[in-house]
């Protein structure tokens, strides 16, 4: 699964909402939006099914791999991320590469 290129949300929005500690891999919600999105509370979820942890936000599901990029470099991603040591619950910065398709 895989978030729209064009996320419809901008950087700031983003990050006013959810804080990403790359050199950890984590995410958590910085605003009280509703009752299952808490501040203080670690954002995301693995979905087994397609081995992919998400995060919701104003109706929509992003891809975490690809949400730790934008957060961190402020860019979006053009390819698919993979995960360097094959660990997709690994979203520790340092573990996430572009696959570059040919």
């Amino acid at each position: 699964m895989r978030s729209t290129p064009n996320i419809p949300v901008t950087l700031e929005e983003i990050k006013a909402v959810i804080d990403y500690y790359y050199d950890e891999g984590t995410f958590w919600w910085r605003k009280t939006i509703s009752r299952s999105v808490v501040a203080g509370k670690q954002a995301g979820h693995f979905r087994e099914k397609e081995g992919r942890m998400t995060l919701g936000y104003r109706g929509m599901l992003f891809d975490a791999a690809e949400l730790a990029i934008f957060l961190h470099t402020g860019r979006i991603p053009e390819f698919p991320v993979k995960f360097r040591d094959g660990n997709p619950r690994n979203l520790k910065f340092s573990n996430l590469v572009e696959d570059v398709i040919w």
